[in-house]
């Protein structure tokens, strides 16, 4: 799973997305995972969410709550990734079925030979939301207050993260480093990339 810090940049940079109306990440994200297993020959099944808005599956399917699909190149026809689901023709018991999931109600993308399984849904989640008026107004409310609820936790804590360069551009701690040359000899002038330091 992504970190939360991936996460927020991500979601960050979706919004920007969103702003310029630039086109959803989603089918993109779905064929890069599909076209990799095809290509490296392993089978693609995929788990769905059968009671999700849009999915249409045989009739003798539609009381369940999930189901797999093959959507092997040999398995389907007619194959479309589209901007908002997948469709495809396939057969079932001998009858032909046209197929439609949207990317929503997608759970897994399953490599069957060696039982993997790719939680895309992840990676799609943040761009699965409904096309409502004003969402990106209501999405960027609720990102930014997150951020400001982030930045008030980290008020609390005892020490903060923070770079060697902003360190070493801060007066309090030019100081720091002053006196500490003058009574340390001899001192490294390497460090790591981020220390911990108190919190003013």
């Amino acid at each position: 799973m992504p970190s939360f810090a991936v996460q927020q940049i991500v979601y960050g940079a979706l919004l920007s997305m969103k702003v310029r109306n630039i086109n959803t990440l989603c089918p993109y994200i779905f064929k890069a995972f599909y076209d990799w297993l095809v290509d490296s020959d392993v089978t693609p099944h995929l788990l769905i969410k059968v009671q999700t808005k849009g999915v249409i599956v045989p009739s003798q399917f539609r009381e369940q709550d999930v189901m797999v699909l093959s959507i092997s190149p040999s398995a389907v026809r007619n194959f479309d990734i589209g901007p908002k689901y997948l469709s495809f023709n396939t057969r079932f018991s001998g009858v032909d079925e046209y197929i439609v999931i949207p990317y929503k109600a997608m759970c897994d993308l399953i490599a069957h030979e060696d039982q993997v399984a790719f939680p895309i849904n992840m990676w799609m989640q943040q761009d699965l939301e409904d096309d409502e008026e004003n969402q990106e107004d209501s999405y960027e409310n609720e990102y930014m207050q997150e951020e400001d609820e982030n930045c008030e936790d980290s008020a609390d804590d005892s020490a903060i993260f923070r770079t060697v360069d902003d360190i070493n551009d801060s007066e309090d701690s030019a100081e720091k480093n002053k006196n500490k040359d003058n009574s340390t000899d001899g001192a490294s002038d390497d460090g790591s990339m981020f220390t911990i330091v108190d919190k003013d």
